[in-house]
């Protein structure tokens, strides 16, 4: 008789289930339910169910114990083909946000496979992201990561796309619409979005969500006009992608904004004028696919946070200039009180920015080349204001870069992430899958140590390391040649033979 295609029994299931969580079992913890409930299932069932235990007890035991009193239902749920996908959607979970959102995470198994196992047209994130980044990255504009969320946002750092696009009925233009995601939130960053103080903007309103939503309609009206200007291509495709949905109103009042916002001098702040007139009037345009959501809490606050470390990046460095240029003391304290402008950030015309100008930094009237860094750092700032404000062009002045300079090693005024910071995929070899996101990288610049004399120090060169001493006989090396003199490194009195 061939026991092999029998179910195990809840015995047996049991003692296999307590052999791998035996580590949190308590006399108020046990396994008994789930093996009860596990035993009514075919043996291959069975033998998938133990082995994922088995798996995720490989990372976590407490994890691996609520999977047995938690998971058991999926079976009946998830097929054969999606369940280690949905096993190691679970591990994304418990790596990012820990047990607790991890069995919440089992218990909505239903709303797992309305999302994932239906729809098999859709497009992973993970499928896309390794070819939309150096998209992104060739974009105008300070770098931007990507990262997933549950609907498309940036906080103007990053761009947060949905971990999977499956509105359209295929996998091109699922694929069109991501690209589409990502270019329209680039676009919020280029083309000043958040010049605006938006979440004061819509608290003004008597129904703040109504107000941001037309806010972000207006916006997207904007926008669109300003990528079908910079990025023709992009531009037909995801008009293309608005004739499935997203009809604006035909009043004449959207009309006119309409006509006001597709100008080439609209800014923000024509949409934040519209803003009022069409509250009163009531209508509400359908959220056009590609548009996200906007976020103005978080992407404020991320806003200025960035906008403290660069003002005082950009402090250090002018100080920095203004020392080589040879800036005495005297000159460093009219700078700090106010009483002298040595720098100054002049326009130049330049068709590729949104205002038609960059910014050339000045010390005296006379030009100064920055280093790729620090003109990327005047870029950023001049992407978030418009212009260079007139606080940022003073320099920290004698004493105040070594100390700012020291409280940034320390970490007292910088975040934990900042844009020299990355993030990657990390491989795991026992659960044969990418860790998203678990490799921190961090990028610093490393500067010759020189001498008291300014000159730099000659790299050190090899040494062959020196022969050791020979052991002593029966010890399972050589005894030493006749005539060999050898001295006991321990005991340097030692006689000599």
């Amino acid at each position: 008789m061939n026991t092999s295609v029998h179910p195990l029994d809840a015995e047996e299931i049991e003692r296999r289930l307590e052999s791998l969580v035996f580590m949190v079992l308590t006399c108020r913890r046990s396994v008994e339910a789930p093996a009860q409930a596990l035993s009514r299932h075919p043996r291959p069932v069975q033998i998938r169910f133990l082995s994922s235990v088995e798996f995720i007890a490989s990372t976590s035991v407490e994890l691996a114990f609520n999977f047995c009193m938690f998971a058991i239902p999926a079976l009946s749920v998830i097929d054969e083909k999606d369940w280690q996908d949905w096993i190691l959607h679970l591990m994304d979970i418990y790596d990012e946000r820990g047990v607790l959102q991890c069995i919440v995470a089992m218990q909505k198994v239903q709303e797992y496979v309305q999302a994932h196992c239906q729809g098999q047209e859709g497009v992973l994130f993970e499928d896309i992201a390794r070819v939309i980044q150096p998209f992104v990255c060739g974009l105008n504009g300070r770098p931007l990561r990507l990262a997933t969320y549950e609907h498309a946002y940036t906080d103007t750092e990053t761009l947060y796309l949905p971990p999977k696009v499956d509105q359209l009925a295929s996998k091109e233009e699922n694929y069109r619409l991501y690209k589409a995601m990502a270019v329209h939130l680039w676009a919020q960053t280029w083309f000043g979005t958040w010049r605006l103080p938006v979440s004061a903007l819509v608290r003004g309103f008597p129904d703040a969500d109504r107000a941001l939503r037309l806010f972000h309609a207006l916006e997207t009206l904007r926008l669109d006009a300003r990528i079908a200007r910079e990025l023709p291509g992009i531009s037909r495709e995801m008009q293309a992608l608005r004739r499935t949905a997203g009809a604006l109103p035909g009043s004449a009042l959207w009309q006119q904004a309409t006509d006001r916002l597709q100008r080439p001098e609209a800014s923000v702040s024509d949409s934040g004028d519209l803003l009022a007139g069409l509250y009163r009037e009531g209508s509400m345009p359908d959220v056009v696919c590609y548009q996200g959501k906007l976020a103005p809490e978080r992407t404020e606050e991320a806003m200025a946070l960035r906008q403290r470390r660069e003002a005082l990046a950009l402090q250090d460095v002018l100080s920095v200039i203004a020392k080589e240029h040879g800036m005495d003391r005297t000159e460093s304290l009219a700078l700090e009180e106010g009483e002298q402008e040595a720098f100054e950030a002049r326009r130049v015309p330049d068709s590729d920015w949104p205002e038609g100008f960059r910014v050339e930094l000045r010390f005296h009237g006379e030009p100064v080349s920055p280093t790729p860094d620090v003109q990327q750092l005047l870029e950023s700032v001049l992407q978030d204001f418009g212009d260079i404000p007139a606080a940022y062009l003073q320099a920290a002045g004698y004493g105040k870069y070594r100390a700012s300079a020291d409280q940034h090693a320390r970490g007292g005024a910088s975040p934990a992430r900042d844009e020299n910071t990355h993030l990657y995929d990390e491989w795991d070899h026992v659960r044969q899958h990418y860790r998203k996101e678990w490799c921190l990288l961090r990028e610093r610049d490393v500067h010759p140590i020189r001498r008291k004399d300014g000159r730099p120090h000659r790299p050190m060169a090899y040494r062959p390391p020196l022969p050791l001493p020979h052991c002593r006989p029966g010890t399972g090396h050589d005894p030493p040649p006749p005539g060999t003199r050898t001295v006991c490194p321990r005991n340097p009195g030692a006689r000599t033979r």
